[in-house]
């Protein structure tokens, strides 16, 4: 996700983001692809029906194939997100296409004479034809969301779509008359002469492009590229992506099943010639320029008045489909009595109202994603389209071979078809009702179809470029500070149920973490193996002395290591994606507002000093903000700071797993030893490519830094190369009250709920933001302020008593190297090691062997007072 810049730097990337003369450029290549795409498509089939006389569904088999390619769209984008020249892809394929088109073309001189080899050709043809639409199509709408600055991304999708339906336009007229008369070597000239215009056309106006800068999120460089799964999961793990999809699926499967039979339909019931019917093809795309010219021209006029005008264009231009495609019943039935070509622009003008309105939404969505990835959401769409225009042309065709093969009139078998059609397109109609509601389901909803999200991005502009601009003019349910797996979930949740959220991060710090969570984490908030770095199912404590204790898990669940670097902003994301609006900023002040509301203001950009500062007002607040939380500062400045060390880690790129190496990928490392920590310990935790090794203490003047350079080379890790160093306060013991009475509750760090003695906080804080989320959302829905006192009640209910225990065993424990030698010595007990790893992973003490319990107490007793005997 891009952040919000000052209003000199937002010009500044609108100037060095695409002119409207590059986004011109770019709609010439998209005219340049459509031009080839509208031969194999309508032309060539009508072709292999009306003149060579094969079944329908023998083209319509050949465009499902090219479609069926199609589906690794994704694949294509994915690749182009993650390194190389889309360029290279976007000639590549156009290429490939001409090619294609020039082949499949020539398989009518084979049709005739060798049917059999004419279908394989053929088959060779479409294949080739579905790579060229995949490689050029999705890269070069990557590079136009990419490269085009927010506030021209929805005008640049609209110009190029324009575009594109002209290029269609004007090469089904000039095709359409130069095929006239028609024979099968014109149709290889014209569609070789398209294909090579088409080509140098679209080299001439890409040339250069790509040297323009990325003004959308890009992928970062110091990181590993993000793999295929997680980015398809970004995609699908978003509800406004998912309805997005599905609604292309069901309104482009409407659409495509009169897709192939519309042109036969012309030349078997009225009579047309080829070149007619292609014209009248070309009929139908002027219907759909004049649809897009319709929605521009209404986005200028009532944008700011109309609520959901991209949605209300869906509906109407799914309703509009629908009632043309009635009419083309009627049609059927009365044959050449019926204006066809007024019936047909119908049609069009429909599918351009609700197909640039969804084009709108797709580009406002596809730089939407948590890792840059513009060409996978593309990619998804455009598979979601691969497939409904494959299954819809194949189904088209095949319904109406099966009509005719009934014993039904050709005109009776089109209605049918025609029928089917309008059905569907009346579904789509229902499903565009959910397409920017977020309040219609608890699934996550996206905020980039939501008028208030519009305005929001209006008003956040308005603040940057004119300093005079009063009070931001919303107020939210809820304003969550602080954006780390606390804040994150808890936002999600209320953004989940209905609550207007905003989430307020700085989105530039990683906290220093070991990243450890307990693997029923993953179940319990709905995390994928995939965020996982590293899989941990031993952990070996090493005492002061150097002996090597190792604990190992066994089969009742594992260690997943995350790095805070990606598992921070996926979680942002999440919070995002399921409603929540997000700001990138500090909070400067809070205070309590005359209407009961809070007045908050807050600087931007990490408190640049060329940014304005933004006032905002919520009738909740949560405090998610760290350690050193402004919320607690501002809104409990009677309340006592939690103790805390301080933690210092070092990511380092990991050495080969040799024999002289004593660190593994597959088993998290712990030293108990004063000289790295007097009063905490020290880690060594694997993160796949990369390792955390750090350590932490609240003792003044010890020298961590210092002390993690000794542990590396205690760990043979001395000659590892350093990636990134943080350092951050922890919290040891959850602060007497989370809540000031009436409108705001801290969580996470700020409430200090991170474990003693092992420092986990992860789970913690992520339990912490969920309890407060509910919290907040009974005392909104009841008015009880007593209701936020439910957090901290349950949460103390759940983990107060392991908080207990580890905070005496950190007290005890800890205190010396001899202490601490007796401590590792007690680990390697089987009933210590048993309930240790039991009670991690259930986040819970284990009551279900209470002998158990007994004995590892009379053991720490005898470690304690030097009785060693029996010791195992």
């Amino acid at each position: 996700m891009s952040h919000p810049r000052p209003a000199i730097e937002a010009n500044k990337a609108i100037r060095s983001g695409l002119s409207w003369i590059d986004i011109g450029r770019l709609g010439i290549v998209q005219a340049a692809l459509a031009s080839i795409v509208v031969l194999t498509n309508s032309t060539l089939n009508r072709v292999m029906i009306v003149e060579l006389g094969l079944a329908a569904v023998v083209p319509g088999l050949l465009v499902g194939i090219h479609y069926a390619v199609q589906l690794s769209r994704p694949i294509w984008g994915h690749r182009s997100d993650t390194g190389g020249s889309r360029t290279v892809w976007i000639l590549a394929g156009l290429g490939t296409l001409a090619l294609a088109g020039t082949l499949a073309s020539s398989t009518t001189y084979l049709f005739a004479e060798h049917p059999n080899l004419g279908f394989v050709i053929a088959v060779l043809a479409y294949v080739m034809i579905g790579m060229g639409i995949g490689a050029s199509g999705t890269s070069l709408l990557a590079l136009l969301a990419t490269r085009t600055a927010t506030e021209r991304r929805a005008a640049a999708a609209t110009i190029t779509w324009m575009m594109m339906i002209f290029g269609i336009i004007v090469t089904s007229i000039a095709t359409g008359i130069a095929l006239e008369p028609y024979s099968h070597g014109r149709l290889v000239t014209v569609t070789a002469a398209t294909g090579i215009i088409a080509l140098f056309v679209a080299w001439l106006a890409v040339r250069g492009i790509e040297q323009k800068p990325i003004v959308a999120a890009a992928p970062d460089q110091s990181m590993p590229p993000q793999r295929f799964r997680d980015s398809l999961r970004d995609v699908w793990g978003d509800r406004q992506a998912r309805i997005l999809t599905l609604f292309i699926f069901l309104s482009m499967f409407a659409f495509s099943t009169q897709d192939l039979i519309l042109e036969p339909f012309a030349g078997l019931l009225f009579g047309m010639t080829p070149g007619q019917s292609t014209q009248l093809s070309g009929l139908q795309h002027g219907g759909v320029l004049l649809g897009m010219a319709a929605f521009g021209l209404a986005g200028i006029v009532f944008g700011k008045r109309v609520a959901n005008l991209p949605r209300l264009f869906i509906i109407i231009g799914c309703l509009g489909s629908a009632g043309a495609l009635a009419f083309l019943c009627i049609a059927a039935t009365i044959a050449t009595n019926w204006p066809l070509p007024y019936n047909v622009f119908l049609l069009g003008l429909a599918n351009g109202m609700f197909s640039v309105a969804a084009i709108g939404t797709m580009m406002s969505l596809a730089a939407a994603g948590a890792h840059a990835n513009a060409g996978m959401r593309i990619g998804v769409w455009g598979a979601a389209q691969a497939l409904a225009f494959g299954l819809g042309g194949l189904f088209g065709s095949f319904a109406l071979d099966l009509g005719r093969g009934l014993a039904m009139t050709d005109g009776h078998a089109f209605a049918t078809v025609f029928g089917f059609e309008a059905i569907l397109f009346m579904a789509s109609a229902g499903l565009a009702l959910a397409i920017g509601n977020r309040s219609a389901s608890t699934d996550p909803a996206h905020p980039y179809c939501s008028r208030r999200s519009d305005r929001m991005e209006t008003q956040i502009r308005r603040n940057q470029q004119s300093p005079a601009e009063p009070i931001f003019p919303e107020m939210f349910d809820v304003a969550v500070i602080g954006g780390g797996p606390s804040g994150a979930i808890a936002a999600e949740r209320l953004a989940t149920v209905g609550r207007s959220v905003l989430l307020v991060d700085p989105g530039n710090r990683i906290k220093p973490c070991g990243g450890a969570i307990p693997s029923r984490t993953l179940k319990d908030f709905g995390i994928s193996e995939d965020m996982l770095v590293a899989k941990a199912n031993a952990a070996r404590v090493i005492a002061p002395s150097g002996r090597v204790v190792e604990m190992r898990i066994g089969n009742i669940g594992f260690v997943g290591m995350v790095d805070r670097a990606t598992f921070d902003p996926y979680l942002r994301e999440r919070a995002e994606h399921a409603g929540a609006r997000r700001l990138n900023g500090k909070l400067i002040s809070v205070e309590d507002g005359k209407d009961g509301t809070l007045q908050m203001t807050f600087s931007q950009n990490d408190g640049d000093a060329s940014s304005q500062n933004l006032q905002l007002r919520a009738r909740m607040l949560i405090g998610a903000d760290g350690a050193n939380s402004a919320v607690r500062r501002l809104m409990f400045p009677r309340a006592k700071r939690p103790p805390y060390v301080f933690a210092y880690h070092e990511i380092l790129e990991s050495p080969l797993e040799t024999e002289t190496t004593p660190c593994a990928t597959d088993q998290c490392d712990v030293f108990y030893d004063g000289r790295i920590s007097p009063d905490f310990y020290g880690w060594v935790f694997p993160h796949g490519t990369t390792m955390s090794v750090g350590c932490g203490s609240a003792v003044k003047g010890h020298n961590l830094r210092q002390a993690t350079a000794d542990l590396r080379r205690a760990a043979g890790l001395a000659s590892c190369r350093t990636i990134r160093r943080e350092g951050a306060p922890l919290p040891l013991k959850p602060m007497r009250r989370w809540d000031n009475g009436r409108n705001v509750v801290l969580a996470g760090d700020a409430a200090g709920t991170v474990a003693p003695s092992s420092g986990e906080g992860i789970h913690y804080a992520m339990v912490c933001g969920k309890l407060c989320a509910d919290a907040v959302d009974t005392c909104l829905r009841t008015g009880k302020a007593s209701s936020l006192r439910q957090a901290r009640r349950i949460f103390m209910r759940a983990h107060g008593r392991v908080f207990l225990i580890l905070g005496i065993m950190q007290a005890v424990w800890y205190r010396s190297d001899r202490l601490r030698e007796k401590f590792v010595a007690m680990c390697a007990d089987p009933d210590v090691q048993r309930l240790t790893w039991e009670s991690y992973i259930n986040k819970k003490i284990v009551r279900r062997d209470p002998l158990a319990h007994v004995r590892v107490f009379f053991k720490d007793l005898g470690q304690l007072l030097g009785i060693t005997a029996g010791q195992q």
